[in-house]
């Protein structure tokens, strides 16, 4: 599902090549479907799964512009997933309870920006709109 108008702060002509793609990583199902219907809604392409091993495929294979993830990826940062994602310098978001999540400093020192889930969804798209950059060839054709 696209939309040709989307709240994103460009305009999207609706194809999934100049939205920003975002690979979700999370525990919770309902979560998932939450952030897919307000990603999209948002003008993101969006990618959910729940396990690590096959988002060390995706990143390795078609690197997303951010990722969103658990608090568990904080605490297994040296998995393949974490590390692949970090070679790639791609943007990680940890979206989770506040109250879980490790200390600030934890976060930052393996390039995991926290944001806790009790605000709601707001400074997340916050967030992935200021760092999941589309695509350079969908930003010469909007006009």
């Amino acid at each position: 599902m696209t939309s040709t108008r989307t709240r994103q702060r460009m305009r999207s002509d609706g194809t999934l090549e100049q939205r920003p793609f975002v690979l979700v990583v999370h525990r919770s199902a309902a979560l998932r479907t939450t952030l897919l219907s307000a990603l999209d809604f948002e003008g993101f392409d969006v990618m959910t799964m729940v396990d690590d091993d096959e988002a060390a495929v995706i990143v390795k294979y078609i690197p997303p512009h951010a990722i969103v993830v658990d608090r568990r990826l904080v605490n297994t940062s040296h998995s393949e997933f974490a590390s692949a994602a970090r070679q790639a310098h791609i943007p990680m978001i940890a979206f989770d309870d506040a109250a879980m999540m490790p200390p600030i400093e934890r976060c930052l020192d393996i390039g995991i920006q926290p944001i806790g889930w009790e605000g709601g969804v707001a400074r997340l798209l916050q967030s992935l709109h200021e760092v999941a950059v589309p695509p350079a060839h969908a930003l010469s054709s909007i006009a």
